[in-house]
């Protein structure tokens, strides 16, 4: 489905393809891609990937396959995006977003 760029080398593509396979697995096997320097070789190759990304050399045709895989470029904003929903939720059964000190039913907001 996806099409690599001319001239990408094909040692390079089969050794990241073999990369994201081992990466495909993990998160099949621990649920997520929730990954910790434990992880070893796979952790850095994440990392790495999402260097790249950040300083916009990382292929389109790479990028597009780790969004669809899960991937969390910046997990701040996911925790942030993860809270305003929360939020959301709240308004909708209470009419107004003054969540009380101690709310029990969600703590983190």
């Amino acid at each position: 489905a996806y099409k690599r760029r001319r001239g990408a080398s094909d040692l390079n593509w089969r050794k990241w393809d073999a990369m994201f396979k081992e990466m495909l697995d993990y998160k099949a096997a621990h649920g997520s891609l929730s990954l910790t320097p434990k992880d070893g070789s796979l952790f850095g190759w994440l990392c790495r990937q999402k260097k790249m990304r950040q300083a916009h050399t990382l292929d389109t045709v790479r990028e597009a396959k780790l969004e669809e895989a899960g991937v969390v470029w910046d997990p701040w904003v996911k925790g942030w995006q993860g809270h305003m929903r929360d939020l959301m939720v709240f308004k909708m059964c209470h009419g107004h977003c003054q969540v009380p000190e101690f709310y029990s039913a969600c703590p983190m907001l």
